[in-house]
């Protein structure tokens, strides 16, 4: 669905909004040559400027790293998107300033998804040794809450990502930034009345047609293994190969 960039494997890893000395040295040390940033510190009031985004680059640069991607704006902002809220297209115009000064700054991509309900879990549970681990329990999922008030469904949250697309990627396409998509984690069932739609290669291919990715740049994809694994075991991770 997206073509491969040039230039081979680089080796990454993902980092906080921080980005502590003790971090960026770590991954140094890990042999990384890039780094990804999740919703860094810059102040986001209108969008990322392009200076703040700037001394990001150049205080990831000191240590002899890149920042290949950030991920994600801030995520009260994008769900005026998401949910199509009053506040849209004010959030739009704060993502497209972003997307053009991440493209200023030379900063290549950034992340996004498409599940209001953020990386959800239902508790924890003992693992090896005793160890605590993150769970999702779908009959618990199923029983939640309204979390915004109402119900969104399927076509509800279709018909926000069209409006999205349609209006961001050829924003990014000519900042030369490419807005990657992530699969919902975990996939399919909907939390707190919000539907999840990017569980399946076909949202992904529906996602793709509806950029209209064969014409631009600017639309690409997350391949986390993990959560296309849990679309659907290894098949799912074949087919979305």
């Amino acid at each position: 669905m997206q073509r491969a960039p040039s230039g081979g494997i680089r080796i990454g890893v993902g980092l906080d909004r921080t980005l502590s000395d003790a971090q960026l040295t770590q991954a140094r040390q890990m042999g990384c040559t890039d780094v990804v940033v999740a919703n860094p510190w810059p102040s986001y009031a209108d969008g990322w400027t392009y200076d703040d985004l700037a001394r990001l680059r150049d205080r990831v640069a000191s240590f002899g790293l890149r920042i290949a991607a950030i991920q994600h704006t801030p995520l009260d902002d994008f769900d005026q998107i998401r949910l199509g809220l009053p506040d849209r297209e004010a959030a739009l115009r704060r993502f497209a300033r972003a997307v053009r000064d991440l493209g200023r700054a030379g900063i290549p991509m950034l992340t996004y998804n498409w599940r209001p309900n953020r990386l959800y879990r239902t508790g924890t549970v003992a693992g090896r040794g005793g160890a605590a681990m993150t769970a999702f329990d779908i009959a618990r999922a199923r029983d939640l809450p309204l979390s915004h008030g109402r119900r969104y469904d399927a076509a509800d949250l279709w018909a926000t990502y069209e409006y999205f697309v349609r209006r961001a990627v050829p924003v990014a396409a000519e900042a030369g930034v490419m807005l990657t998509l992530h699969p919902d984690d975990p996939p399919g069932v909907a939390v707190g009345g919000v539907a999840r739609i990017m569980s399946s290669l076909e949202g992904f291919v529906r996602a793709a047609e509806t950029a209209g990715v064969e014409a631009s740049p600017g639309w690409g994809l997350v391949f986390c293994v993990g959560c296309w694994a849990e679309m659907g075991g290894t098949a799912a991770v074949l087919a979305g190969l």
